[in-house]
């Protein structure tokens, strides 16, 4: 309570001496980029705001809506692959006002090739924004066996292994623990289900809630932390205002339930992803008794826009597993029962107090469960075994830390940080 308490105090503090300065304010910028030529609309253009990370991507239709920005002048460049860069300049933006810069042309412009040097870089997945970092399409990734899960999708970028069996991957010949798993900003400790069997067969996070994935695979900096391989930063969904959705699936591998939209007048969001593993069911069809694994997982997402510069969101993501091995002979039997849970929850506050600085506060905690039990004998001529096993490990931590971007000039960024966890282990074994 007492972290908690420190937590709300900061945000407080932060918001009301920057607020004392800036009145709030609610403009908007909107438009549609054509082709030049032919006069159609362009789908799927960049659209980024000068000297700070915000943008957006051009609709079906060519429209784009930036929202939620504080009073000021604002530059934006247009960008799509086969067409001309273009900047708009000097976009004034006032309180409570929409601005319409009407239509903005983009001139083709072949596409140039020279030399291709590998080295390490950043590779988007499933993103829409912006499309020229795209390695492989959700549809590309849905159509993926076993399980549509994520993290087996790079597999096919540069200077990933892994095999057919297990979830997890190394990068340029590192070890898969050197890859930091990122969740809007939450790192994962343990994210794959079914740890048993080399590793993990998949992720515990469901396809359906993620937007697009980063992929860093060497040359991040420090708010990264220690890791040396690389940086899976997974983004989930965000929710388009007015809308609602609602997805039902089942395989032989799952069943799944799916479902987003928007509440309080569009200033509130929600995401939720349920899945209940449906391969002991599969197993018992079939004939297989010997092992029965089962799954499940939940994910929740809410945000809500507070005023024009700060939202605040909650996730809560939450695994488990349960594996049962019945291995029973007339000579020998090996029976026992292994339970995972991974428990993971924070709260995230984004501000943007002008377009050159913009911070995210994260509070979070977490708690990991691991149990095993079971016992073995064998008797076979001279070759006898007995014996029992309990093998009990809890993991949980809690931690506190923001993130600071501040563009100076065109040619002047700086980023500060800081990171503030608690971690606590616990191990009982006997045998």
């Amino acid at each position: 309570m007492k972290f908690i308490n420190i937590f709300i105090a900061l945000c407080l503090i932060s918001s009301n001496l920057l607020q004392a300065v800036d009145k709030i304010s609610n403009g908007s910028i909107n438009g549609i980029v054509i082709d030049k030529s032919s006069q159609k609309p362009l789908t799927g253009v960049n659209i980024i705001i000068q000297r700070t990370e915000r943008g957006t991507v051009t609709a079906k239709n060519g429209h784009f809506h930036i929202e939620q920005l504080p009073r000021g002048q604002y530059s934006l460049t247009f960008s799509s692959i086969g067409y001309a860069e273009k900047q708009v300049q000097n976009i004034t933006v006032e309180i409570d006002k929409e601005i319409d810069i009407g239509v903005i042309e983009l001139s083709e412009e072949p596409i140039k090739l020279s030399d291709v040097v590998v080295t390490p870089g950043q590779f988007s997945i499933m993103g829409t924004m912006p499309l020229s970092q795209q390695t492989l399409a959700s549809k590309d990734i849905k159509n993926m066996s076993f399980a549509e899960d994520i993290t087996r999708a790079v597999s096919r970028l540069p200077g990933v292994s892994s095999n057919d069996f297990s979830s997890k991957f190394t990068v340029r010949g590192g070890e898969a623990d050197e890859v930091l798993m990122l969740l809007d900003g939450m790192e994962l400790y343990e994210p794959f289900h079914q740890r048993d069997f080399s590793g993990g067969l998949f992720s515990i996070v469901d396809i359906e809630a993620i937007e697009g994935v980063d992929l860093l695979t060497g040359g991040f900096s420090a708010d990264y932390g220690n890791r040396q391989s690389a940086v899976f930063n997974m983004k989930t969904k965000q929710m388009t205002a007015g809308e609602r959705h609602t997805s039902i699936g089942l395989s032989i591998m799952n069943a799944r339930i799916y479902t987003e939209g928007a509440f309080s007048n569009d200033k509130g969001n929600y995401l939720f992803t349920a899945r209940k593993g449906l391969l002991d069911q599969t197993f018992k069809l079939i004939g297989e008794t010997e092992n029965m694994p089962s799954f499940y997982d939940m994910m929740g997402k809410i945000e809500f826009r507070l005023n024009p510069k700060h939202s605040l969101s909650f996730h809560a993501l939450h695994a488990g597993d349960k594996t049962a091995v019945r291995d029973i002979a007339p000579e020998a039997h090996d029976i026992h029962d292994t339970q995972y849970t991974n428990t993971y929850g924070w709260l995230t506050l984004k501000s943007l107090y002008n377009p050159q600085l913009l911070s995210r506060t994260l509070l979070y905690s977490g708690l990991i469960h691991h149990n095993r039990r079971g016992n073995t004998a064998k008797d076979e001529y001279s070759d006898k075994l007995n014996f029992q096993l309990s093998d009990k490990r809890s993991y949980n931590f809690i931690g506190f830390k923001q993130d600071w971007n501040w563009s100076l000039s065109d040619k002047v960024y700086l980023k500060s940080g800081y990171d503030i966890r608690q971690l606590n282990a616990d191990y009982d074994y006997s045998l």
